[in-house]
């Protein structure tokens, strides 16, 4: 699998390759898609707010794979009526894949309905799902609420990026050890937040960043940053990587992007945006020669 690397500087270091300030949060807006499909559709009755006024809409999910009819009987009826809150997932299987927090260990099967738990993170910013034998960790959902044949149920906003994060979110606890010098890091702890402004920037053009190299190293041994190290490892799908995302950051006011090396794919090196006044943000651009 290809990859592109992203190395953010977290000091005041001058001579990284590519240094970021990260000033403000991006909100995302994330639309409501509606598709038509076939085989494996869901048909729920949806009541949405639409400039001032109830209408009512049918959805029908393209990617989530439940295959013949989505029907409950009255028997599962009468039992999902009586959780508070369910939230339905993707399925690739006959079986009716929901989430709660109302059950616990390997949850419940009702019939065609299978019931997992779900924990939400104690910042609230992701859920876990437990699922079989593998943990997902779902960041930045956004869900609505929807009546099936009298049970109220909870699904994403945004399906398409649900799905994406779904396939992609197995979550993996790091190990903890301590194994540093007991030096204070020099990365502070609170960069942390300032790198999910970083993945939010690119969730915004529907793609995704994972650590890498030290950084993933670090984290995965230490839960944190190794001590002596001075920048953040990046890297993301070449599939993944834009003409979009990369013409946005070469003249952003969020980041300072001091070069490309080389060429990415098809995209030849576009003009590089220098930050000269930091407070004013004022730019101008000049075209750097590849270095292959």
């Amino acid at each position: 699998m290809q990859i592109f690397f992203w190395n953010i500087s977290a000091t005041n270091n001058p001579h990284n390759g590519l240094i970021i300030f990260l000033s403000c949060v991006i909100s995302c807006i994330f639309l409501l898609s509606i598709w038509n499909e076939k085989l494996g559709t869901v048909d729920v009755e949806h009541q949405i707010q639409v400039q001032q006024q109830v209408t009512s809409v049918r959805w029908r999910y393209k990617s989530w794979h439940f295959y013949g009819n989505f029907s409950i009987t009255k028997e599962e009826r009468k039992i999902l009526t009586k959780f508070s809150s369910l939230f339905l997932l993707p399925s690739k299987d006959e079986i009716i894949l929901m989430a709660t927090t109302e059950v616990n260990g390997t949850g419940v099967q009702i019939g065609n309905v299978s019931i997992i738990r779900m924990e939400y993170s104690i910042t609230n910013d992701y859920i876990k799902f437990f699922h079989e034998n593998i943990t997902r960790a779902v960041y930045g959902v956004q869900t609505t609420n929807v009546s099936f044949g009298g049970v109220q149920l909870k699904v994403p906003k945004n399906t398409k990026s649900f799905l994406r994060k779904w396939q992609k979110s197995e979550f993996i606890e790091c190990l903890g050890l301590n194994v540093s010098s007991g030096a204070p890091s020099v990365i502070p702890k609170h960069f942390v937040r300032q790198m999910a402004i970083f993945r939010d920037f690119f969730e915004a053009y529907e793609s995704g960043i994972f650590l890498f190299g030290g950084t993933l190293l670090g984290w995965y041994r230490e839960c944190m940053f190794i001590d002596d190290t001075t920048d953040v490892d990046f890297a993301m799908s070449i599939r993944e990587v834009t003409s979009h995302i990369l013409d946005d950051m070469k003249c952003t006011k969020r980041f300072r992007l001091h070069w490309i090396l080389g060429k990415v794919g098809l995209f030849s090196l576009p003009p590089i945006c220098s930050y000269f006044n930091s407070s004013s943000f004022n730019r101008e651009c000049s075209t750097v020669a590849p270095f292959v």
